[in-house]
């Protein structure tokens, strides 16, 4: 049956679709020819039927039954023919629903997966339906529930009572304390009046220190005609076209004045000095120009390269045209998992590849039933539009025990993620997932 087990996979896939093809797994026997490894076509999350929940048996024993009846329908039609030929592969379609027993059942992204389709058990008695031992395993055994036991709760214990002190006694304490000090400092220190300060008036005058290399300032009674600010407020300006007073030259009256002897008189106020007229012709000053270089503002900094984005832990690989033109493949450095959907003939157990480059060259990693690593050579290559990783021959372990790994080649996808696939003799290709570690 396995010999012609592509050729019956693919006339399923062509009559009844790729869903009901899917259900069925892909032999590919090993190095040494006495063992047959089982591959799901598509998907990396794998599970075992024993270790499904309820509710995922249910939907998968639904879509077997599909399955069945549509493998039947379809031998039953090819039986009827003329053909020699087609009643042989009737036949031969009629027996493909069968396998040994569950153990040989996987769901593969929540999809039922048969392994060792065709086959029969050791004691070679073909049941009546083959989907019955997938139906007799019932539930997974659960723990009974105990209901906890309630301890009787201890007798209540007497508390000794405190008698409270009342604390109120203390602040009338502290008031009749504050006051007992108001009235000793009260009493301890007499209030002392300092005689007031005679008055006394000086006639001296103060004399005026002029400053002969400051300007004249002269006080403006017109306000509003020299710089236009309201006339109620005294300032004081420079006038434009005076000249300071030479060393030689005095004020005309520099007599201090004392108020005693004419408070009445109001001070006198020096004429304000007018602005020399404006010459014709003479150009009013003009505010400066902004540069252009003020104008514009700073110039951009220049925009740094892009770099792709470093891919975090769990996320596919990423390929585009950019990383395929590097021959050693530099962007794969560090560790990946690639889902090769690969199942140990022995207990059926999935196998996980872990890989870890370096520059084109890496190691790939495989754990067997017994958890033991078998370790391996591998390269990598950009060529031709495509990422090709090849295994150095089979992964040795040190049991002695050996696995022949497939070699596989990545594309740019229609997405950015990558299209891979693995196959041994370069012609039966299957997809695979490689994701950063």
């Amino acid at each position: 049956m396995y010999r012609s087990a592509l050729q019956l996979r693919e006339a399923v896939r062509l009559k009844l679709g790729k869903d009901v093809a899917n259900c069925l797994a892909i032999p590919q026997q090993n190095d040494t020819g006495d063992n047959i490894d089982w591959y799901a076509a598509d998907g990396d999350e794998v599970i075992p039927w024993s270790t499904a929940t309820e509710d995922e048996r249910q939907q998968a024993i639904k879509d077997l039954e599909f399955l069945q009846q549509s493998l039947q329908g379809e031998a039953e039609k090819m039986s009827r023919s003329e053909n020699r030929e087609q009643k042989i592969f009737g036949r031969l379609l009629d027996k493909v629903i069968f396998f040994p027993d569950s153990q040989h059942v996987y769901l593969v992204n929540d999809k039922p997966v048969i392994t060792f389709w065709g086959f029969t058990g050791a004691d070679g008695v073909i049941p009546a339906n083959p989907l019955a031992c997938l139906s007799a395993m019932g539930t997974r055994p659960t723990a009974p529930v105990t209901e906890p036991v309630l301890e009787p709760a201890p007798p209540p214990m007497p508390v000794a009572t405190k008698k409270r002190f009342p604390w109120w006694w203390l602040l009338l304490a502290l008031l009749l304390l504050l006051a007992l000090l108001f009235l000793w400092r009260s009493c301890a220190e007499p209030e002392v009046i300092a005689p007031p300060l005679p008055e006394t008036v000086t006639d001296e005058p103060v004399p005026e220190l002029q400053d002969p290399a400051l300007p004249r300032r002269t006080l403006v009674d017109d306000v509003d005609r020299i710089n236009g600010t309201n006339s109620g407020l005294d300032s004081v300006n420079d006038v434009e076209g005076t000249e300071p007073l030479a060393e030689t030259e005095t004020p005309a009256d520099e007599t201090p004045v004392d108020p005693a002897q004419n408070p009445e008189e109001p001070p006198l106020e020096e004429p304000p000095l007018e602005e020399p007229p404006q010459e014709e012709g003479q150009d009013e000053p003009q505010p400066p120009e902004d540069s252009p270089a003020e104008d514009q503002g700073p110039l951009p900094a220049p925009e740094a390269p892009q770099t792709p984005p470093e891919p975090q832990s769990g996320e596919p690989l990423q390929l585009g045209a950019d990383q395929l033109k590097d021959e050693k493949a530099s962007f794969l450095n560090g560790s990946w998992n690639a889902g090769a959907g690969i199942q140990d003939a022995e207990t059926g157990r999935p196998l996980q590849l872990e890989y870890d480059f370096s520059d084109g060259e890496g190691k790939v990693k495989v754990k067997d039933a017994q958890g033991v690593d078998c370790v391996g050579n591998v390269s990598t290559r950009s060529s031709g539009g495509s990422l090709s990783i090849a295994s150095e021959g089979a992964v040795k372990c040190p049991n002695g025990a050996t696995y022949r790994l497939p070699n596989i080649e990545c594309k740019p996808g229609a997405t950015s993620k990558a299209d891979c696939s693995g196959s041994y003799d370069g012609e039966n290709a299957f997809p695979m997932s490689i994701k950063r570690q």
